[in-house]
């Protein structure tokens, strides 16, 4: 499953890439179209993942344990796609490009 949001995350940037290239209107909502299905993929991905989520440890830190590198980059995926997709959703309702493209 890390694999795949890591490949999501390349698909995002290609889209991004290819948003900034050809600024128009249409080209802007396929962006946010693609960015809004990528986030709920890596959501759903969330949720069904079924290997550790915490790592085991000899010491007890009082409830605190960290996250498994393999969900860690699943989360942060998400945080970042989904930040990602607010700012889309501000350039299109501000119809400007003062949001995430120069």
């Amino acid at each position: 499953m890390p694999l795949i949001a890591i490949l999501l995350d390349a698909i995002a940037l290609g889209g991004y890439f290819v948003q900034d290239g050809n600024r128009t209107h249409s080209i802007f909502v396929a962006g946010f179209v693609v960015e809004v299905v990528i986030t709920v993929l890596l959501l759903v991905m969330t949720f069904a993942c079924r290997g550790p989520h915490r790592q085991q440890h000899d010491y007890n830190l009082k409830g605190w344990r960290y996250m498994t590198l393999r969900y860690a980059i699943i989360i942060f995926s998400l945080v970042v796609n989904a930040v990602l997709l607010f700012l889309y959703f501000l350039n299109l309702k501000n119809g400007g490009s003062a949001v995430l493209f120069r």
